[in-house]
């Protein structure tokens, strides 16, 4: 069948023309167009999103995992997390001729978004913070080829376009309680906070288990130093107990359990550590900062053993 005919285009040549041409543009041409994207809807930190279907939950490459992580398969990634209201964002730098390829103006300006750019091997990252609440910012990190990245960039603004904040919990908002059967032992923390276990992380024999409690939502990759509480040896606990550089001690009752609290240096600040013998061995219930102490004391107050 000729392309003319007649003087005429043929219609069935172009309809094969526009259909190769889309699957030739990697089918891009379909996100632009098509209306049945997913919705992810969290309930807890109070937000919502949309994305194309075919888009999988996957952890990003270069990105730590977080409240959900999507990945495509023409190199767009990206996840959602909740971070503490006052975490630096400075690990990641700021270039307004890169950040202007992000369409922030179609976004709602009283979210007051504040972007951060860096580059990593062949990739560029873009960081958005949504301070939506007190107890929290909501955090999209994005990752894009470093080449020939428009649509990509492209998707990805039609995706934040659809990010939406659904205003505060009209529920009760209670502190939740972490349970340990294993290590009998119980204790709760606020409920805009997460925790991980982090038993499959770490490799010195004197660190038994242990257990990270931090504002928005945790992952491994993320500690801060709020609130842990480890099962650690007996060595491990004398070794910190009779440090030079762990200064004061003092005793202290905990649940009815005489134990040592010091304050020790560490990378993060002064660390407040207390030590109560468990078994066998011993458990450390620390926070990484002493700037954190009021809420530390907090959690610490509601800390119990199981009978």
């Amino acid at each position: 069948m000729p392309f003319i005919t007649q003087g005429k285009t043929n219609l069935k040549y172009i309809i094969i023309i526009v259909v190769l041409a889309a699957i030739v543009g990697g089918g891009i041409l379909w996100y632009t167009t098509q209306n049945d994207w997913k919705t992810y809807r969290d309930e807890k930190f109070r937000f919502e999103i949309k994305y194309p279907k075919d888009f999988i939950k996957q952890e990003c490459k270069y990105i730590s995992e977080g409240l959900i992580s999507l990945n495509s398969s023409f190199g767009l990634c990206f996840s959602i997390d909740a971070v503490y209201p006052e975490l630096p964002v400075a690990d990641n730098y700021q270039e307004p001729t890169e950040v202007s390829k992000l369409n922030i103006g179609a976004l709602d300006s009283d979210y007051d978004v504040t972007v951060t750019y860096k580059t990593l091997i062949d990739h560029e990252f873009f960081y958005l913070y949504y301070p939506f609440s007190d107890d929290y910012y909501l955090r999209i990190s994005s990752q894009f080829d470093k080449k020939d990245n428009n649509d990509q960039i492209n998707i990805f603004n039609r995706i934040i376009a659809t990010f939406k904040y659904l205003g505060p919990t009209d529920k009760p908002v209670e502190w939740q309680t972490y349970t340990s059967e294993k290590y009998g032992y119980s204790v709760k923390y606020p409920y805009y906070w997460s925790f991980y276990n982090w038993n499959d992380y770490s490799s010195s024999p004197s660190i038994i288990g242990g257990v990270e409690f931090k504002p928005g939502s945790a992952h491994k990759d993320s500690f801060v130093g709020f609130a842990n509480v480890t099962i650690i040896t007996k060595d491990r606990a004398q070794s910190i107990i009779n440090s030079p550089n762990s200064t004061p001690k003092e005793s202290i009752i905990i649940d009815n359990v005489e134990g040592t609290k010091i304050l020790a240096p560490y990378h993060l600040g002064t660390q407040i550590i207390i030590i109560l013998p468990l078994g066998e061995n011993y458990i450390s219930i620390a926070t990484g900062d002493i700037k954190y102490e009021e809420v530390f004391n907090q959690i610490l107050s509601t800390f119990r053993f199981l009978d």
